[in-house]
């Protein structure tokens, strides 16, 4: 059995050049690294309006910002996936009817591996458990303050 051909230069690709991320699957090693970074960004309570749970089917208003946001982020070279936990379909429908496509490349639940992320609920790791402990002791994303 043959390996398979990268889309972009169009060589074979041997096993130890094949990457698994998602959607990834078609292009080689070489060719991947040779790509624009990538940066996720949190759907709910980044890009879209966030205070609590309402359901699958509630997304709320894009955040006053995010088209400043989003160019930011492509202006400085980054291809942006927005990382979230709902259905892709519904996100991808959000970004349609908000007009966002042209900011987005990819809508994923699965962790892909980028220069950042960004979320409403994250704590960075800066090498120290201890104080981790402590910052998650009193932590609150920013909206339920």
């Amino acid at each position: 059995m043959s390996n398979p051909t990268c889309r972009l230069c169009g060589r074979e690709i041997p096993p130890e050049k094949r990457i698994t991320i998602e959607g990834k699957q078609d292009i080689c090693y070489d060719c991947y690294k040779q790509q624009a970074p990538m940066v996720c960004v949190d759907f709910d309570g980044v890009l879209a309006q966030y205070d609590g749970w309402k359901g699958p089917d509630h997304l709320g208003d894009p955040r006053p910002g995010i088209r400043i946001f989003l160019s930011g982020l492509k202006e400085m070279g980054f291809c942006i996936t927005i990382l979230t936990t709902r259905k892709t379909q519904k996100v991808n429908h959000w970004i349609l009817t908000h007009r966002l496509a042209d900011y987005i490349d990819h809508v994923t639940n699965k962790k892909p591996p980028a220069k950042a992320y960004i979320d409403d609920r994250g704590i960075c790791f800066k090498g120290d458990f201890s104080e981790v402990i402590a910052r998650l002791r009193g932590f609150k994303p920013w909206w339920e303050k």
